[in-house]
């Protein structure tokens, strides 16, 4: 069987991303936006994939091949090769937006064509706001270069102080909290900004004092290894090692070396020897600025025409319509669509649940809040009237570490019970119980979602979220509460798809039972919308159902080592990807079950490490409304006329083609008018 390979593959999606950068029927600031995110996206990769790549090339022949047959080091070069082409793309890119942006009165300087009242207004802004803060390191060209942070930018310089003869190298770090960009002057008819590395190029002689000479300043930066490196200590708690393992992170091994390719080779190489940098494959050349991940916050100016118009949430009617979430849960099962739908139903549920009488207790998971989280803060309430809450916060969320302990402490000391994750098993999953006496019997309200309860994420991620007092279904919730709270004791599950216990092998019955179903003539088919999938197995499935004739529909928004369209292997499978306004993140399975489809939102992508190694929850929908939703919404992601491209073996990130007959369709566009009332 093929297979894609999964970090070429995540290359081809901020592919995806910087074609949206490109695309010119977006408003411009929302293209410098993506390119931003474009940025951003690569340097994750290379903390993350590329950093274990070059673990298991260290290895060497005891590394192996993976799906796609290729080692290592194979893919390193092939990343390599492939990052070198987008970057050089993205760096043009960029020139030709800050053009565009000319055109619409806002001037991007370099610090070439200042007039001098502007370039006086700069020596003062330095003077005042920059200096006191930048102390350079110097370094002979013989000596180890200091230790770099992670991702952080610096200038890099050569100087001759006056009673000395030999050259000095001088590295400078730009301090992460100074503004990056600097609007000069107090603006007027046209804006104008400046990287603020420009504005300490401008003047940088000053930070060298008592040198005859400063050559030109060259902008690096370094990626770290952000694996963290939990020790086996039992007399240790998970908060005291994952503290440790946090300040080990800072300093992690080096990945790539970024560095302005117009510095002069000689530098070059003695700044490689003082790195102790060999391989060529973690190097890397940009542009005048090597991190541009900023471009996500560049300054709007007040030029709201250049964004995507306002987002108007629209409140749930049902819940509206009762003035209470525990009252309209109470008639039936809902279904929150996010950024379209408000986040705060579901701070307003909990604040309901911390001052109802009735409110026995609310459990909780985890993964990512906001550093300033409404959720938090109303455990924190409930917990201070009497409630007994339980939360079991994930301090392994990758790069949310710090925050999730930060609020591990706040829940201790407010008298929240935490249970810091699970040994050995990341846990994952979306979910919330809340328990009330009703006439003297319990009654379970439970929120099941396909991502994290975090207002910042979302009001720009795609998800769901279902709000259930289903009795099968929170009776099972509860016992995935008792699995964290009674020693990991493991229960059984018929409704909920709960890995790493059923979760591989329920999907596996579900898509065996399209291919009975296919032989036999009856309807057939599945719809998978997922963030990445890269699971051979379930791959290897769903070619299996494609050769039994089951047609399969795939969205995907990342990673996908499945490769459709093979004759013999996938001809019955399609495969398309949505980038849009809003991150697609919600995860929605659809099994056609002979006529009588079957619906689950999940928080598990199909990767080995969702269905083996993390607690992740699938739920069944069994809401007759909610089903025709779901289904709404998937047609519209698979509509003729949407704008997604086609995902295939050659990664060449192709749009579907579009007949001329066919209506163009948005679906994120599409979804907000429906939830608003606008269309249907």
């Amino acid at each position: 069987m093929k297979f894609n390979n999964r970090e070429l593959s995540w290359l081809a999606f901020n592919g995806r991303v910087l074609q949206e950068a490109a695309d010119a029927s977006n408003p411009l600031l929302e293209r410098i936006r993506f390119l931003g995110i474009f940025f951003n996206n690569l340097d994750e990769f290379f903390r993350i994939r590329v950093a274990g790549l070059r673990r298991a090339a260290s290895l060497g022949r005891a590394a192996g091949k993976d799906a796609a047959g290729l080692k290592p080091q194979q893919v390193l070069a092939l990343i390599h090769e492939k990052v070198m082409l987008q970057q050089e793309e993205a760096e043009k890119l960029w020139s030709a937006l800050a053009l565009s942006l000319k055109r619409h009165h806002i001037i991007v300087e370099s610090g070439d064509t200042l007039t001098r009242a502007e370039h006086n207004w700069l020596n003062r802004y330095f003077t005042m706001h920059l200096k006191s803060r930048l102390f350079p390191i110097l370094f002979q060209e013989s000596e180890v270069m200091p230790e770099l942070k992670d991702r952080a930018i610096y200038l890099l310089t050569a100087c001759v102080f006056k009673q000395e003869k030999q050259k000095r190298l001088g590295v400078l770090e730009i301090p992460r909290d100074m503004e990056r960009f600097v609007r000069i002057g107090e603006g007027g008819q046209k804006s104008k900004l400046i990287f603020v590395e420009d504005i300490i190029r401008l003047f940088i002689h000053d930070l060298y004092p008592g040198t005859a000479t400063v050559g030109s300043a060259y902008s690096i930066k370094m990626t770290r290894d952000a694996e963290l490196d939990i020790d086996d200590d039992v007399s240790r708690s998970m908060l005291e090692k994952m503290t440790r393992s946090l300040n080990q992170r800072k300093r992690g091994a080096y990945v790539t070396f970024s560095y302005d390719r117009s510095m002069p080779v000689e530098l070059l190489n003695s700044l490689l020897k003082s790195t102790k940098i060999k391989d060529p494959h973690q190097l890397l050349p940009s542009g005048r600025y090597t991190s541009l991940r900023d471009l996500l916050n560049f300054p709007d100016f007040g030029k709201k025409n250049l964004r995507y118009p306002p987002l108007v949430q629209v409140p749930h009617p049902d819940i509206i319509k009762h003035g209470s979430v525990f009252r309209a849960m109470a008639q039936r099962d809902l279904l929150l669509h996010f950024p379209y739908h408000p986040f705060y139903h579901i701070t307003d549920l909990l604040r309901e649940a911390a001052t109802d009488p009735m409110v026995r207790s609310i459990r909780i998971t985890v993964y990512r809040v906001a550093s300033d989280s409404g959720i938090m803060n109303a455990l924190i309430y409930a917990a201070r009237n009497g409630k007994r809450v339980v939360a079991v916060v994930e301090l392994q969320a990758r790069f949310d570490e710090e925050n999730n302990i930060a609020w591990t402490r706040r829940l201790q000391e407010a008298g929240v019970r935490v249970i810091p994750g699970v040994s050995g098993l990341k846990v994952h999953s979306k979910i919330m119980l809340i328990s009330r006496k009703e006439k003297g019997q319990t009654v379970r309200y439970a929120l099941c979602g396909t991502g994290n309860l975090h207002e910042r994420t979302a009001g720009v991620y795609d998800d769901v979220l279902l709000l259930t007092r289903n009795e099968e279904i929170t009776g099972e919730l509860r016992k995935v509460f008792n699995f964290f709270e009674n020693n990991y004791q493991r229960g059984s599950y018929r409704e909920l798809l709960v890995s790493p216990f059923n979760t591989r092998r329920k999907l596996v019955d579900l898509i065996h039972n399209e291919m009975v179903n296919a032989r036999n003539g009856d309807p057939a088919g599945i719809v998978i919308k997922l963030n990445h999938l890269v699971d051979e197995g379930m791959i290897s499935r769903l070619y299996e159902a494609s050769q039994a004739g089951v047609k399969v529909d795939v969205i995907v928004r990342g990673m996908c080592a499945l490769i459709p369209g093979i004759p013999g292997q996938s001809e019955n499978i399609r495969v398309i990807s949505i980038v849009g306004r809003f991150l697609e993140h919600a995860r929605i399975l659809k099994f056609i079950n002979g006529g009588k489809p079957l619906y689950y939102i999940s928080s598990a992508d199909w990767m080995l490490r969702n269905l083996d190694q993390r607690i992740e929850v699938t739920v069944p929908v069994v809401n007759a409304q909610i089903e025709h939703e779901l289904d709404w919404y998937l047609s519209r992601q698979l509509a003729p006329g949407t704008r997604a491209r086609i995902i295939e073996e050659k990664f060449t990130n192709k749009f579907l083609p579009v007949k001329r007959a066919v209506v163009p369709v948005d679906p994120q566009q599409a979804t907000m008018e429906r939830l608003s009332g606008s269309k249907h």
